[in-house]
């Protein structure tokens, strides 16, 4: 829903999970006003999507390979009015939709939700969404303001990702839920 809520930190964990078994993953930089991929990956900011969108690169020059196998990386490039213009305007879907024919799993990272425009044009290119919640930080009323934004447009949330619970707080709540459920069958 807002920044620092651990979108980027999932989907990069999830990106090298998945290549590390064995899938062509790429991903994709979309959070273009505060990119932060190209710095967990070690590769160069630009170019990326923002000059792709301005037609100052072409799409076989951002695709960048990176240290893991089957892992690659689109950078969110240097950001200015005319690539967030080109953004809304839909200048970046033939390139993403491409690119669902040369990886097996496309995966984006977006500005969160509640703050830009960006995330919602960007997620209507995608299968579905997950949202990313940290314990203690996030806000229920601004989750549920994000979850209301994707229903309003028809996307699809695939489900929610809890960063920041303790394994013991953890352990405790899956034990009680165990122990109610046992009950109920008997």
């Amino acid at each position: 829903a807002l920044a620092r809520e651990g979108k980027t930190t999932l989907v990069g964990q999830l990106a090298v999970s998945l290549a590390r078994a064995g899938r062509r993953v790429i991903l994709v930089d979309g959070d273009l006003r505060r990119p932060r991929l190209h710095r967990t990956l070690r590769r160069n900011l630009y170019p990326g999507l923002a000059e792709l969108a301005r037609n100052e690169a072409t799409a076989s020059e951002i695709v960048q390979a990176t240290d893991l196998e089957d892992l690659y990386l689109v950078t969110a490039g240097h950001c200015d009015a005319a690539s967030l213009e080109a953004v809304s305007q839909g200048r970046l879907d033939s390139f993403l939709n491409s690119l669902r024919d040369q990886f097996e799993l496309v995966l984006i990272d977006s500005s969160p939700l509640l703050t830009t425009a960006d995330s919602l044009i960007l997620a209507h290119l995608a299968d579905g969404v997950v949202l990313s919640v940290v314990q203690d930080r996030s806000r229920l009323p601004r989750v549920f303001e994000a979850v209301q934004r994707l229903r309003a447009v028809d996307l699809a949330l695939i489900g929610i990702v809890l960063h920041g619970t303790s394994p013991s707080r953890y352990r405790s709540y899956y034990r009680s839920y165990t122990i109610d459920v046992e009950a109920r069958k008997s």
